[in-house]
């Protein structure tokens, strides 16, 4: 799915602004805005094709709406595999000629002795061709995720969404293409070349796990969301005096930024990157195999695989 289509909005002030998040509420990204219904809008590059997404609407007066949306999950391209056609080679059959060959003694015995004469039969050995099956190698481009700069508005108090229920559990990624959400919430998808073991929500969709029979559970890092509070600015009355205007300093545009990295594959990956504010973490970074950590860098973490996404400005600056 590319598009989603807003057919109606009830109890919110317009115009409004539409965000795509993922089903917890949480790496929510700006995708439009609008005064009346229907509106169409276009998803953000990591959401295409998601099963599952979240959509919040924020009205003129701050008052919010979220909804999840369930989608249908992409189905999997086969792989056509060419099948070896044998050659059929007739068989020669041997012909046996048999020949009389009359022997005189003094007896006057006539013995016939039939000597056959064999042609034998050659049967070829028919060795099929095996075409080798190509299987894609599917590359994973990290999602630059844009940063939202927030207007000051009076400050509202929405109401509260609903938490969803989180059913981690462990499971099996078989091989082939599989997708599932970790129990942060975090989209997961690929073309699997041998068995791994993971944690994934079994109350979202999911393709190709196989369950374990056991409950698990990951460490999740959310990023809190500031409140924006509306600075008062005062009038100030002129008394036979002129009016001094004050000068506005602009704020410096912040350069350390916190990245989720995933690794999603089987194997051990590095993360390049560059570490500010107090990082603990050195770069390069060495990521086992189904795995997720938080960083702060200064510039976009860069790997042969995995993904790095943007959470925002990192809170230790």
């Amino acid at each position: 799915m590319n598009d989603i289509t807003i057919s109606s909005v009830t109890g919110l002030v317009p115009p409004f602004s539409a965000y795509c998040c993922n089903v917890y509420g949480n790496l929510c990204v700006y995708i439009g805005s609008g005064t009346t219904a229907p509106l169409t809008l276009t998803l953000p590059p990591q959401y295409v094709g998601a099963p599952a997404l979240g959509l919040l609407l924020v009205d003129s007066a701050g008052c919010s709406v979220f909804e999840e949306i369930l989608c249908s999950p992409p189905s999997p391209s086969p792989t056509p595999t060419n099948t070896p056609t044998p050659t059929v080679t007739p068989t020669v059959t041997p012909t046996v000629t048999v020949t009389n060959t009359p022997t005189v003694t003094p007896t006057v015995t006539v013995t016939n002795t039939p000597t056959p004469t064999l042609t034998p039969t050659e049967t070829p050995t028919n060795t099929p061709t095996n075409t080798p099956t190509v299987t894609p190698t599917v590359t994973v481009t990290p999602t630059i995720t844009p940063t939202l700069t927030p207007t000051n508005t009076p400050t509202n108090t929405p109401t509260p969404s609903p938490s969803p229920v989180v059913n981690c559990r462990t499971g099996t990624i078989e091989v082939g293409p599989f997708d599932y959400y970790d129990c942060c919430g975090l989209y997961i998808s690929g073309d699997n070349e041998s068995p791994a073991i993971t944690c994934y929500d079994a109350n979202l969709p999911f393709s190709n796990i196989t369950d374990g029979g056991s409950s698990c559970s990951i460490s999740c890092t959310l990023t809190p969301t500031p409140t924006i509070t509306p600075t008062n600015t005062p009038t100030v009355t002129p008394t036979l005096t002129p009016t001094n205007t004050p000068t506005n300093t602009p704020t410096p545009s912040p350069t350390c930024f916190q990245y989720r990295l995933a690794n999603d594959g089987g194997t051990t990956i590095q993360f390049t990157f560059t570490p500010c504010c107090g990082e603990p973490e050195t770069s390069p970074y060495s990521l086992p195999p189904l795995t997720t950590i938080v960083v702060c860098s200064s510039t976009l973490p860069t790997a042969i695989s995995g993904s790095a996404t943007l959470l925002g400005l990192c809170p230790s600056c």
